[in-house]
């Protein structure tokens, strides 16, 4: 008689999980339909605003079409995100101006042509919107559509770096270094790196390590190298990464030295087509240090540093 009792009692627990269990899973079921229904909800607002002439639905629409396509490499994609940056450009929008220079610079959606790509920026970088700033800087500084120009390019470079843009920060700061149309000054350079790299920008965090591990314009501080190093490194620069490997195979600026640590930074680098650290991969598997020594594959990656620099 117990055991049956027991049985039933069991049983209806788990008849009472199951039952209790069942609105749970149907409200998350809900959730997700709402939640995909929002989604499709908001494009579609976003779409009636673009048709009915809403410059930043346009401009918002674009990048929509413009992400999907670079996720899928789709071409009707970008000209479709080409079409509705056009819309928010022709009346004056600055953010799709930009985005459609882009789009003319990069040769998506439409056939590239660097001219057109500046005339964009230009007009864009002429309304103070940072971004088109820079970029039209760096057309200037490469002759990209337009005459190369150290000097224009420094100007916009500066109109964006006094605006707290990173990239044009460093920019301005290798312009500095450089000495390209302004006198070389290499303690301004580091103070437009600093600025730079304090929000985040890897380039310039890598320079700055550069400058520390050659004492440029700052006691040379092997330590405060690798510091700027790493987080350059971290951050994803392939430059860095190539010298933060080195500072581990010499066990420099407070690193203890360590093969694999190199190897693995090298690789890094490597894999972003880094001729320096394709070389210096290349001698780790060459000499078996932090991996297993294989003189073939060391050949390999000595080919490929070669056919690289030669591009």
């Amino acid at each position: 008689m117990n055991r049956k009792f027991h049985k039933a009692v069991a049983l209806l627990l788990v008849t009472v999980m199951v039952l209790s269990a069942v609105p749970a899973f149907a409200a998350k079921k809900k959730r997700q339909q709402t939640q995909n229904n929002s989604g499709g909800t908001k494009i579609e607002t976003i779409r009636e605003k673009a048709q009915n002439g809403d410059a930043e639905a346009q401009f918002e629409l674009g990048k929509i079409y413009n992400s999907k396509a670079d996720y899928k490499d789709s071409k009707a994609d970008y000209k479709e995100a080409v079409k509705w940056y056009r819309l928010a450009a022709e009346q004056g929008f600055a953010k799709g101006q930009n985005n459609l220079a882009v789009m003319y610079e990069k040769g998506h959606g439409v056939k590239q042509d660097y001219k057109k790509a500046a005339e964009w920026y230009h007009l864009a970088a002429e309304q103070g919107f940072a971004i088109p700033q820079h970029n039209l800087g760096w057309m200037y500084e490469k002759g990209y559509g337009v005459e190369q120009d150290y000097d224009r390019a420094v100007w916009w470079y500066m109109k964006a770096a006094k605006q707290d843009y990173a990239p044009g920060q460093y920019r301005l700061g290798l312009m500095y270094y450089h000495g390209y149309s302004v006198q070389e000054d290499k303690s301004k350079a580091l103070e437009w790196y600093r600025k730079a790299a304090e929000q985040g920008h890897a380039g310039a965090q890598c320079n700055i390590g550069w400058m520390y591990e050659n004492g440029q314009r700052v006691r040379k501080d092997l330590a405060e190298a690798a510091k700027w190093y790493k987080e350059a490194a971290e951050n994803g620069n392939a430059q860095a990464q190539n010298n933060l490997g080195s500072m581990y195979r010499r066990g420099e600026g407070g690193l203890k030295k360590d093969y694999k640590e190199a190897v693995k930074w090298y690789q890094k680098a490597a894999e972003q087509g880094n001729v320096m650290a394709l070389r210096n991969l290349g001698r780790m598997y060459k000499n078996g240090q932090g991996v297993i020594r294989n003189e073939e594959k060391a050949k390999r990656l000595f080919r490929e540093a070669d056919k690289l620099e030669k591009k």
